[in-house]
């Protein structure tokens, strides 16, 4: 689960938030607002935090991003369809980084998967 301990969605903005998973562990994170074009376009940057808000390095790999950019795009397709586009990239990376990254990349998909089947059940039309 997430949860947002401060939201400042704006152009300049920063949100910082705590994602619990299900064995308990707390991760901290922080994202700050690059462009906000509504309602097609979203991109911030995100790093891991502990609780003070300083960033840290991520806690479940040796090598890995500091920070990392997201695009998120969405394209109506129909009048109850809409179609998201997601970018999801590493900004001053390391090689080790970036190649860990790249191994990543299939747990990456699952996750932002997963997160986007919770966002279609939520806003999706109850079936009776």
């Amino acid at each position: 689960t997430m949860r947002f301990l401060r939201a400042e969605p704006r152009v300049g903005g920063a949100s910082f938030y705590a994602m619990t998973a299900a064995n308990g562990a707390v991760m901290h994170g922080s994202v700050r607002y690059l462009v906000l074009e509504m309602p097609s376009r979203i991109v911030y940057e995100q790093q891991f935090c502990n609780e003070n808000e300083q960033v840290i390095t991520a806690p479940f790999f040796e090598h890995w991003p500091q920070t990392m950019l997201t695009t998120v795009e969405f394209t109506s397709e129909a009048p109850d369809r809409t179609r998201i586009f997601l970018r999801w990239e590493p900004r001053d990376a390391s090689d080790a980084d970036i190649a860990e990254f790249v191994r990543q990349r299939g747990g990456m998909t699952m996750g932002w998967t997963g997160s986007f089947d919770k966002l279609e059940a939520l806003v999706s039309p109850s079936i009776t």
